[in-house]
């Protein structure tokens, strides 16, 4: 019985090829979560209730409330209250204010999610 299908034939050029294109996948994607998202959010200076559904393996997290200047501080601070929770060396924090919630990242893993909610209190108070 003989094959129709097209052969494939892997050289070493094509090899070296299919090592850049995902070189720069991998690349790409590290690019993408390391760029700071635009805020839709008229003016994301204030204070926000961050209510976490988990950090790592930990259901039952306190609730953080935090008075920033920027979605960027926002992100630093939920950073630093979940990084005591989670053993991965490399940990970053992804909010989207404009959806009300974000993620922890440990490497290529969810280490977390969280919703955000604007939590102004009359008079400045934090």
């Amino acid at each position: 019985m003989t094959d129709n299908r097209d052969s494939l034939v892997i050289t070493p050029d094509t090899l070296a090829m299919a090592r850049t294109f995902a070189a720069d996948v991998v690349e790409q994607i590290h690019e993408e979560l390391a760029a700071p998202s635009p805020c839709t959010c008229s003016d994301p200076a204030g204070t926000w209730l961050v209510t976490f559904e988990r950090i790592g393996r930990t259901h039952d997290v306190a609730p953080l409330r935090v008075a920033v200047k920027d979605a960027d501080e926002l992100a630093e601070r939920i950073y630093r209250h979940a990084r005591p929770y989670l053993r991965s060396s490399d940990v970053q924090a992804v909010v989207d204010l404009a959806e009300g919630r974000g993620f922890i990242l440990c490497g290529f893993r969810n280490g977390g999610d969280f919703t955000v909610v604007r939590d102004d209190k009359p008079g400045g108070a934090a």
